[in-house]
């Protein structure tokens, strides 16, 4: 049995396209969580002003990269973010310091579940 070169070229090529995306999830995820920390730290100090401008620095970047991560994503986890996201943005503008941060961790914890998911690991293929 020949295998054709066209077909090794091609998994070549899904393996590193998967490999690229996988990469830009977790580099993206980092970024993101950055901007959470400096958000929560905001609603821990009750600085509802800092907290809202924080959040609306994570939104601007969350919209750059939600782009990118709905074609490398299952969809439902980018809409379980984008929720997650509103929810806290709301906490935020009624200054409910419980419920932001209970939403912070949320969207923290989709964050890395979805970095995880998205690794070229043996156990994610299998």
């Amino acid at each position: 049995m020949k295998i054709r070169p066209y077909l090794i070229i091609a998994f070549l090529l899904l393996l590193f396209l998967a490999g690229a995306g996988g990469r830009h999830i977790r580099q993206s995820e980092e970024a993101l969580a950055a901007r959470l920390d400096e958000t929560v730290t905001a609603i821990r100090a009750e600085d509802w002003t800092l907290a809202r401008e924080k959040a609306s620095a994570l939104r601007k970047q969350w919209d750059a990269e939600k782009k990118i991560w709905q074609m490398l994503v299952n969809h439902t986890e980018t809409d379980s973010l984008e929720s997650s996201l509103i929810s806290l943005e709301l906490a935020i503008t009624y200054h409910e310091p419980y419920a932001a941060d209970k939403n912070a961790a949320q969207f923290r914890d989709m964050l890395e579940r979805v970095a995880d998911m998205e690794k070229l690991d043996l156990a994610n293929i299998l």
